[in-house]
């Protein structure tokens, strides 16, 4: 493919196509060559603010990109760092989210669907929820988590909601409150990096 040198974050095999983000921005590979474009016909933030760019590629170029996923429905999520926030791409029309819309922290590490559809966001302040193209949920420090940053975010097979966080184990998210799973509970580190539901387990 003669791709450049530079390092692959994330990747996502999405409609024939290979969506790779990078630190410099997205690759897209279809039918052995390298596309120049992705077409976005309407573009706006989650609370209704136009963005002018026609193209996927050229508004994310220069840009950190840390997680890519497609959902249920087919759409395209990509994690940013900072820079563009969240962003969902589907089918041409692009929604962004940023503080202004709710989302805890413009820095998205990881990203994850739920049973019913909605999509765990991580950040480096805590984690949202978004479902139907709003954010309905937040969680950080005054929810209580102890420790902002969150690196990974996944549902339980119960429906409970788990984030890997940077120093303080795993949070487990439920109707009664949230607590945690550390050391003592035999975690090895307190740093987690991915949380993945077992196939055999």
């Amino acid at each position: 493919y003669s791709l450049p040198a530079q390092v692959g974050n994330a990747a996502c095999l999405a409609d024939g196509k290979l969506y790779i983000g990078t630190e410099n921005g997205l690759i897209l590979l279809k039918d052995g060559r390298i596309l120049n474009s992705l077409p976005v016909t309407a573009a706006a933030t989650a609370s209704g603010k136009e963005i002018v760019t026609g193209d996927l590629l050229q508004y994310l170029h220069g840009v950190r990109i840390r997680c890519i996923l497609q959902d249920s429905k087919g759409r395209i999520w990509i994690a940013t760092a900072r820079l563009r926030g969240l962003l969902c791409y589907d089918g041409g029309i692009l929604t962004q989210f940023t503080k202004e819309d709710g989302l805890v922290n413009e820095h998205v590490r990881a990203l994850s669907e739920c049973s019913d559809g909605s999509i765990l966001v991580a950040t480096n302040d805590g984690f949202n929820i978004v479902r139907e193209n709003r954010i309905i949920a937040a969680y950080g420090q005054e929810e209580g988590l102890a420790v902002r940053m969150i690196l990974t975010v996944s549902e339980g097979f119960n429906g409970e909601l788990l984030a890997g966080s940077d120093g303080d184990g795993i949070y487990v998210i439920t109707e009664e409150g949230i607590r945690s799973i550390g050391i003592e509970e035999g975690l090895t580190s307190e740093i987690v990096m991915r949380i993945k539901p077992s196939r055999t387990r």
